[in-house]
């Protein structure tokens, strides 16, 4: 793929616009269509998918259960967010992760009251798209990663046309 790379990288450097842009919503299209929602939303990394999902369906202090093991992108996330895990049933949101294209743990809630969050920063594969129930999916392109870039990157895909536009609004401040 070098030479697709290469021309992709001159592409770039000689249109000038290295944040944002043609190229970024072009991918943004062709990583939905990957994972099979409407909308994908480039952003930093996955520290940053998982951080604007949670500010993005106001989650508030006290408002999330978290399903997923100890990992410190996660609860950083959460804490920075404001909202903080609990057991409570009046959730907010609640934060699943999703380790291998082959788990999806099969929780099934009621989306009126809650959005679920899906960690999928390990799960990226052609084979799993997000499931149904699912608010959004947060992604990262870490290095490490099975689908990466340089440097580090991240996405958050969705169906919810209203949220996809706060989460732009978001990361284009």
């Amino acid at each position: 793929y070098k030479k697709d790379i290469d021309k992709a990288i001159i592409r770039v450097l000689n249109g000038g616009r290295y944040v944002l842009g043609k190229e970024l919503e072009r991918f943004e299209e062709r990583f939905a269509a990957l994972v099979g929602t409407k909308y994908a939303v480039g952003v930093g990394n996955g520290f940053d998918a998982l951080y604007i999902s949670l500010l993005s369906v106001k989650a508030s202090r006290r408002s999330v259960y978290v399903i997923t093991p100890l990992h410190a992108s996660v609860h950083n996330a959460i804490h920075l967010s404001g909202a903080l895990e609990t057991t409570d049933i009046n959730l907010a949101a609640i934060v699943i992760e999703t380790i291998s294209p082959h788990v999806s743990y099969g929780y099934v809630y009621d989306k009126r009251r809650r959005a679920i969050i899906e960690d999928a920063c390990q799960s990226i594969s052609m084979k799993r798209k997000v499931p149904s129930y699912v608010t959004t999916s947060c992604y990262s392109f870490h290095p490490l990663k099975v689908l990466h870039c340089y440097g580090d990157g991240g996405a958050i895909a969705l169906n919810d046309e209203e949220l996809y536009k706060a989460i732009k609004e978001f990361r284009n401040h």
